[in-house]
């Protein structure tokens, strides 16, 4: 395994964490930041070069690749409504998924069968992007889960998740 630097940024003011995510052939990176004042997508060749911005308004975080590598999903909050996005993976416009979302709600993978899996709150749901059809996939509260940390396989058919000691 090879680990080579693709960028690096002071954190802006409350950030606390941001996501990476390899686009499907491994040659760029999105990832979320808030180094310009307000967070936003961008991405970067992992050889190295210009990094892109994709968007320039409101808070966006969370960016999983389309599995053509052509788009980027994201979370995104414009003032009260938060909900899921869709844009080029160069910027241009950006489309809405799925509205009245979670203000934690945070895409998980934009699976090979075409379906987008997103966390809100302590589930899993699926959306198509085409339709904005939604389908909840888990169901951690009816067991008494609370996840941590969630992971959906490429293909959306495994979920994997890990808890805290006593939940």
């Amino acid at each position: 395994m090879t680990s080579v630097r693709i960028t690096s940024w002071s954190s802006g003011p409350g950030e606390l964490a941001s996501d990476a995510s390899f686009s499907p052939d491994g040659k760029m990176v999105a990832y979320g930041s808030a180094a310009s004042g307000s967070t936003q997508i961008y991405v970067v060749p992992t050889a190295g070069g210009r990094t892109i911005p994709v968007t320039d308004n409101y808070y966006n975080q969370h960016p999983v690749w389309s599995p053509d590598g052509q788009d980027i999903a994201f979370f995104s909050q414009r003032g009260d409504e938060s909900g899921l996005w869709r844009v080029s993976f160069t910027g241009g416009e950006q489309r809405q998924i799925l509205s009245k979302l979670g203000p934690v709600t945070q895409p998980l993978v934009w699976a090979t069968s075409g379906k987008i899996y997103f966390r809100e709150a302590y589930e899993v749901f699926s959306v198509d992007p085409e339709t904005g059809a939604r389908e909840q996939v888990s169901d951690f509260a009816g067991k008494g889960i609370r996840p941590w940390v969630i992971e959906i396989s490429d293909d959306g058919s495994l979920i994997a998740f890990s808890q805290t000691d006593g939940d």
